[in-house]
């Protein structure tokens, strides 16, 4: 039971950080702003 929601919880937060991290790629003036978390 507590395996099943570390693996929802990882993989929900994985999804929403791909997310974000598409999302900040997208956009010049937030990649300017944040460089260090686009590697």
């Amino acid at each position: 039971m507590v395996d099943v929601w570390i693996v929802l919880f990882h993989s929900r937060w994985l999804s929403y950080w791909l997310n974000t991290s598409l999302n900040i790629r997208k956009k010049p003036e937030i990649k300017r702003r944040y460089p260090a978390f686009i590697k």
